[in-house]
């Protein structure tokens, strides 16, 4: 299994306010299986994953590539977005209308002119 996965899945946890054993329990899992992921005693099925994907509200296949269960090639943009935060926010966004898309890379394009003028 890959780090990736449990990465993304103590990252949520925090950013939830979700203990471990919580995020099993509100994904319709026993409690000790997000542990036994993140622990890496348990490699997660595609049914498990599907069920944390849904409570989080991300897209499955997403969790499918961060478990390491889909064989498909990865773009080299793909493989330099190390963070997991930064991958499910471009997964999210590419679910997005076109229209809300454009004003929402308007308002980033901004927000990243500002903080590169404080480097």
């Amino acid at each position: 299994m890959k780090a990736e996965l449990v990465d993304f899945l103590l990252e949520q946890c925090r950013e939830r306010g979700l203990s471990v054993r919580k995020l099993s329990l509100n994904a319709g899992l026993s409690p000790a299986t997000i542990h036994n992921i993140i622990h890496r005693k348990y490699e997660p099925k595609v049914n498990t994953l599907n069920r944390i994907a849904d409570y989080l509200g991300v897209d499955r296949e997403f969790l499918w590539k961060l478990a390491g269960l889909t064989g498909g090639e990865t773009s080299s943009l793909e493989a330099t977005i190390d963070d997991p935060r930064v991958r499910l926010r471009l997964e999210q966004i590419s679910r997005l209308p076109k229209d809300v898309r454009d004003r929402l890379f308007s308002v980033i394009d901004v927000l990243i002119s500002l903080f590169a003028r404080e480097d």
